[in-house]
This record gives C-alpha cells, sequence and structure tokens, in this order.
C-alpha cells in the first residue's frame, strides 16, 4: 500500500508544470503501432465485407472520481472535505491511471469539469473531451453555486485520435446545460460521445452518468413496504411511495432508451464502447434496453461482474447514511437503507462487432487506501479487450444505405415572388457513395432556377476524413425576368436610383479535391459561365460602364483553393472552424470576355454554446477582382440571401467586397429550429480604400427546418431600406 508520501510528487503533473520524461510515449504503445504498421498495410483492403480483424490489446477504465460535494446549498454545494484531502485523492487517481496506462478512460463527477480533465489529461499525456453538465446558473466560471462546475470526461491516447462528437441531452426538462452558459435547477444528465480510430477504423465512445435513484426491484418493494408497515402508513401513502419507486427506476430507463435512439440514428454501424455510472445494476430495469440493443458486458465477461464498484461496508469516503432507527421521513429511512447495499452500478459495455470469440479480462481498481484514503466514493473499473477478434463490415470511406429525401416548394422571396417547386436529394443510389442534389424551381416574378449537383463521394460523407480523390459536378441556370436591380457602383450607390431589367445567368463547373488529412483539403477544377443582361432602356445607367452591358459575357475560369476545416459536419456543423483560400484565373481572352482573376479568403467559426444545442456560427470574408474594364456583371456583389439578408440582390456592387455574418442557431421543436443573427457588408473600388468605416449592417431572423440530408432556410431580414423574406437551402454558411 503506498503512503502519502510516496505519492505527492505526481502533484508536480497536477499543477501545470513541464511533463518531463512523463510525456514520453509508453514502449507498449510503440510496440502496439508497430503492430499496426506489420498487420495492417492496407486497412482499406480489409472493408469490402465483413471481416475479422487481428489487433492488439485495448484498455478501457471507467471511474466515478467524486466531487466529494454534498450538493445541498444554494450559493454554494456543502463540502465534506478539505481542500488538502480532495488534492490527494486526485493524485492518487492520477497516479494509479499511470500505473494502469489505460487507453481509454471516462470518469464522471469531474469537478471542475473543464480544468480538472484537462490537468488529468495532461498529466497522462492524453488527449481529453469533456462537457459540463450540472452548473447551476452560470455564464462560464461565474454563477451560482459557485463550487459547481461538474461533468463528465474522456481521456485517451493520443494514437488514438480522441475527437468530439456530440452531447446528447437525456433528461428532460427546463433548462440548459454547456461549458460557457448554464441555467437549471435540477440535476441533467447526457452521454458525451467521441470517435476514435482504431486498426480498424472509426470507433465511438460514449460515457454517462445517470440519476441516482433507488432500483426497483422485489428487495426494494419489500423493505419499503415493511418501512410502511411498521409506520402504519395508510394504503394510499404506501401506494404514493411504490410509484415513486417505479417512477425513479423508469426515468433512468428512459434515458437509456433515449441514448439508444441517438446512437441508432447518428453512429450507424461503427462499434461503439458505452460506460459510465448508470446507477443501476447489471439485472436492473434500466440496463436491460442495453442487453437487448445487443451489447455485452465487458466486465461480466472479463470475470469481475460479481465485484461491487458501491461498497459501503469497505469505501469510507461513502458518507455515513442516517440511522434508520431515528425518525424520519418513510422517503429518508428507505434511501438510507439503499444508500447501504453494495452494488456494482458502475459499467463498460460492447456493440455486437466486439463480442464473438473476443478475450476479455476485467478487474477492479481504486479499491484500496493510501493511508486510509480512498480515491472515490465508487471503485473503478478495467476491462482489457483482445482486439483480435473485431468484427467490422463497410470500408472506412463506408458505404451508406440508399436515401432520397424530396420536398415540394411552396415560397414566397422578396426578390423573386411567389415560387413553386421540388427539392430532392438523392444519395448513393449507384452504390458509390454518391449523391444527386437536384432544385427545379418557378416563381411569379419569373425567376427560373434549376440546379444539380453531383459529388461523389457525397461532400458529408468525405467531411473529416481522408480521401484519395472527389469529384463535384454543378450546373447552375437561374433565370430573373424583369426583376433584376441595378442601383449603381461603389458603396455609396443610391436606392432611389434602383433600375430594373432581366438577368440570365447559366453557370457549369468541375472540380477534383483531395483530403490530405481529416482537416486539409485542396481543390482544383474548371468553370464556365454565361451571364446575359437585357431589358433595360437605352438611356439606363447600365450604358454608361463597360460593354458588353447591353448584352452577354462569357468566361472560362481555372479554379483552385485551399481548406483547413475542422466543421464536426458539412450541412450542420455545430463546432469547429474552416480558414479558406481561393483563386479563380481566367487566363486567355479568346475563351472569355476579357482576363481576369479572382481571389477570396474565409474564415468560419462554430461553437455550442449550451445544450439543447445552441450554436454560435461567424463569418468574415473578403473576395477582390484583379484585372480592368469589368463588365457590371462580373462585379462583386453585397446584398441579398447569400450576403446581406434585408437588402437587395445586388445593391451594392464593385471590385471588392467584404462580408460578415453571426448567427446564434438553436432548436425549436421537432426538426424546426431559429436563428437571430446580424449581417454586414461593404464594397470597395481599389485596395487602398479597404476600412472599418461604411458598412451595412441588417439584423435576421430566421425558421430551420433538418432534412436527413440538407437544411431548408427561411430568413427575414431588417435592412434601413427595405425587410427581405428569402428561402434557400443550406445554412448561409
Amino acid at each position: 500500500m503506498p503512503s502519502l508520501r510516496s505519492i505527492l510528487w505526481p502533484l508536480i503533473f497536477l499543477s501545470g508544470m513541464p511533463q518531463g520524461s512523463s510525456g514520453r510515449q509508453p514502449a507498449a504503445w510503440s510496440r502496439l503501432e508497430m503492430h499496426f504498421r506489420e498487420e495492417l498495410p492496407n486497412i482499406s483492403s480489409l472493408w469490402d465485407s465483413s471481416t475479422v480483424v487481428t489487433g492488439p490489446r485495448l484498455r478501457i477504465a471507467t471511474a466515478n472520481i467524486w466531487s466529494g460535494l454534498t450538493y445541498e446549498g444554494t450559493l454554494s454545494m456543502g463540502r465534506i472535505e478539505s481542500d488538502e484531502r480532495l488534492e490527494v485523492r486526485r493524485v492518487l487517481l492520477v497516479e494509479e491511471l499511470r500505473r494502469r496506462a489505460p487507453d481509454i478512460v471516462l470518469l464522471q463527477e469531474v469537478n471542475p469539469s473543464s480544468s480538472l480533465s484537462r490537468r488529468i489529461a495532461d498529466a497522462l499525456g492524453y488527449d481529453v473531451v469533456a462537457q459540463r453538465v450540472q452548473g447551476g446558473m452560470k455564464v462560464g466560471p461565474i454563477g451560482i453555486p459557485t463550487n459547481l462546475n461538474e461533468g463528465i470526461a474522456i481521456l485517451a491516447r493520443k494514437e488514438l485520435n480522441l475527437q468530439p462528437a456530440d452531447v446528447w441531452l437525456l433528461s428532460t426538462g427546463f433548462g440548459a446545460i454547456g461549458d460557457d452558459v448554464s441555467f437549471h435547477l435540477r440535476e441533467e444528465n447526457i452521454a458525451l460521445v467521441a470517435r476514435i480510430t482504431l486498426p480498424t477504423g472509426r470507433a465511438y465512445i460514449i460515457n454517462t452518468h445517470l440519476i441516482a435513484n433507488p432500483e426497483d426491484t422485489e428487495a426494494s418493494r419489500e423493505r419499503l413496504l415493511r418501512i410502511c408497515t411498521d409506520r402504519a402508513l395508510p394504503s394510499e401513502e404506501t401506494r404514493n411511495l411504490l410509484a415513486q419507486l417505479a417512477d425513479g427506476e423508469q426515468r433512468r430507463r428512459h434515458m437509456v432508451e433515449r441514448l439508444l435512439e441517438r446512437m441508432r440514428k447518428e453512429v450507424g454501424d461503427d462499434p461503439v464502447i458505452l460506460g459510465g455510472d448508470l446507477n443501476a445494476t447489471p439485472s436492473s430495469l434500466t440496463v436491460s434496453p442495453i442487453f437487448a440493443a445487443g451489447f455485452v458486458d465487458a466486465i461480466a465477461l472479463g470475470g469481475a461482474g460479481e465485484l461491487p464498484t458501491w461498497d459501503p461496508a469497505v469505501n469510507t469516503n461513502i458518507p455515513s447514511s442516517p440511522d434508520a432507527s431515528l425518525p424520519s421521513s418513510p422517503e429518508a429511512e428507505f434511501e438510507a437503507w439503499y444508500d447501504l447495499q453494495a452494488r456494482r452500478i458502475d459499467h463498460i459495455f460492447l456493440s455486437r462487432h466486439f463480442a464473438k470469440g473476443m478475450r476479455i479480462s476485467a478487474e477492479r481498481f481504486l479499491d484500496r487506501p493510501a493511508d486510509s484514503i480512498f480515491t472515490s466514493d465508487h471503485f473503478g473499473l478495467v476491462a482489457d479487450l483482445d482486439l483480435g477478434q473485431i468484427s467490422v463490415s463497410k470500408a472506412v470511406d463506408r458505404a451508406v444505405a440508399p436515401g432520397v429525401d424530396v420536398l415540394p416548394i411552396i415560397s414566397y422571396d422578396t426578390d423573386v415572388g411567389l415560387g413553386l417547386g421540388v427539392k430532392s436529394f438523392f444519395l448513393n443510389e449507384l452504390g458509390m457513395n454518391e449523391s444527386f442534389d437536384v432544385l427545379l424551381f418557378n416563381s411569379s416574378k419569373g425567376e427560373r432556377w434549376y440546379r444539380l449537383v453531383f459529388s461523389m463521394p457525397d461532400f458529408e460523407l468525405r467531411q473529416g476524413t481522408v480521401y484519395p480523390l472527389a469529384i463535384d459536378v454543378t450546373i447552375d441556370y437561374d433565370k430573373y425576368v424583369k426583376n433584376s436591380s441595378f442601383f449603381g457602383v461603389g458603396n455609396s450607390s443610391q436606392f432611389k436610383d434602383r433600375e430594373m431589367y432581366s438577368r440570365e445567368p447559366f453557370e457549369i463547373s468541375l472540380t477534383f479535391s483531395r483530403g490530405l488529412s481529416t482537416a486539409t483539403v485542396v481543390q482544383a477544377g474548371i468553370r464556365y459561365r454565361f451571364i446575359r443582361n437585357f431589358g433595360f432602356s437605352d438611356t439606363s445607367r447600365l450604358r454608361q460602364y463597360p460593354p458588353p452591358n447591353d448584352g452577354r459575357v462569357s468566361s472560362v475560369g481555372l479554379l483552385a483553393s485551399f481548406r483547413h476545416d475542422t466543421r464536426d459536419s458539412y450541412i450542420n456543423p455545430s463546432r469547429g472552424l474552416v480558414l479558406q483560400g481561393e483563386l479563380e484565373y481566367v487566363p486567355d481572352p479568346s475563351w472569355s470576355d476579357g482576363t481576369a482573376a479572382r481571389m477570396g479568403a474565409w474564415f468560419q467559426y462554430y461553437t455550442t454554446l449550451l445544450y439543447p444545442k445552441t450554436i454560435l456560427a461567424a463569418r468574415c470574408g473578403a473576395q477582390a477582382l484583379m484585372g480592368s474594364n469589368f463588365p457590371v456583371q462580373t462585379l462583386l456583389s453585397i446584398g441579398g440571401n447569400q450576403t446581406l439578408r434585408g437588402s437587395p440582390q445586388d445593391r451594392f456592387l464593385d471590385r471588392i467586397a467584404g462580408v460578415a455574418n453571426v448567427e446564434l442557431r438553436f432548436p425549436l421543436i421537432w426538426r424546426f429550429g431559429m436563428v437571430a443573427g446580424l449581417d454586414a457588408g461593404r464594397v470597395w473600388q481599389d485596395a487602398e480604400k479597404v476600412g472599418i468605416e461604411g458598412w451595412h449592417s441588417n439584423s435576421v431572423v430566421g425558421v430551420r427546418f433538418f432534412m436527413d440530408t440538407f437544411v431548408v432556410r427561411a430568413d427575414l431580414g431588417f435592412g434601413s431600406e427595405t425587410t427581405g423574406f428569402y428561402l434557400n437551402f443550406g445554412h448561409l454558411f
């Protein structure tokens, strides 16, 4: 048994000091990587059909590390122990995790969630994903209760490439949780979801901590009935107490059912490791849906299934329960009895991919004190998996089930009037992970919009992956009949000078891209553009600008772009950022109506502020044209549903354009969500005049409808000159 003196040295790792030699990669993991290279030189070749893949050991640990709080109080929660004793327990935890050397660690009751999980991860040299769950009323760390910032965390060796995936709300009721904002008055429960990379491909890790209501078992009912009988309670009160017992179990079971439903929808057929503190035993009504979903109990299979993780007879950290013989309410007497029952309420479950023939060993840890101090009020669990029998199916660029989304369109748009059409999205109908996005739309103001986008693989399927080649073909015809507006050129053009004319653009592009890493994409291609302006008078100011404004403009441009993209989704991102640079060059006047170049730079940022998922999204960017005598048709535009909502399409035109947008995106009901935001934009003639003055800004509110493969967007923009309503597809950015 280690002494306190022997465990104090790891404090330097918890104090933020450099790690020194402790940051070195363990020899066992180096051998593991060597095994990967020797045994799996071409992983993608293994994925054509269901395959059993040979691999190394994977060690998983789970532990409720105990916040040490009483969970009673308003301005702050009561404390059971001193700061010094709490720090000793944290040191014990790090020492034991370092000794056990798990590859994946699931932690619950991490308080404060962000800083403590990061300190532990840094001490071990691991990656970490964490989420505050119990925060009370706070903005950032400021609020009440002052000492409650509890959450859960997933840690993993850096070789596993741990990435955050999602947070699933399991509890229901009013309130919200988040690392940035928190407002709730009762306990909240979530599942923290992350992704790792195994030799066989992607796998998901799910960590959860459920409510601690007593289990509804035969023994519990017998005890509760005995208490009611001894107290001579009326039959109605007895029925109410039994109903409360059943209701608590059902609440916890419903949380598990919500977790499994989200898993079925969002994880697909990837391997899953599910663990944490469920506050329920393996035979409970809470756990039974997990087994019904095809999971197996790694702890039971590993031979440690009978070892309790909650054991008040042994663990001195468990606060003493009230003496059941003292006068108290029947509920308190029952809970006092229940707290004294030893049981295994912590778990590690494996999806069916891990089950067949897999050798598993399991044991308890954190179950021995150091100088009479236990690390937590729970004992932890460790499971060793032999990945020699993990079953996988589908490729790294995994095939998905074919699907079709069809949306009839009846809409009104300020710029195009009343419209009718249909949008269809076909996914993997040819079995190549491709998608066809088709839009057919006509409007009362003469717009004729026909669009086809073919992508292989589909944008969403390749997001965040490494891929050798992707092909995208876009054909877009968008004719405005007597509905295009010209206000003049420049940032000071006047609304009163508005002229109406007809505009007929056509575009076809072919691009090739490659995912150099999960976050780095390079792209090259070619684009043909044709724009025809007509229907304006002989005295129109359009004729004052370089020709051929009274006719057509065409160009053939070469495209290139570089993108750093960490978004978690292409369709509906909730975290990550995009840094993109792009260039279009029209090289030969014989191909086009002039030689020119367009350069652009964009920055996009997404973060989840709180749950239910409320996202802050921001974009800023600029484009510039290089050349001379640009026809009006080719000038850069600010205004309309892609840049400055609330201002008419092409409200401001010039050679340089800047755009900034910010949106708060939050759920409404079912598949509907809402946004509130601000758009800003400006144009300049020369780079020397670019600055922060003279920007035009409009406020925006909108509704989103989330289909499986695309987002329907309806926005209302409020400008100083006009108010615009827009219906389109996909987020603005």
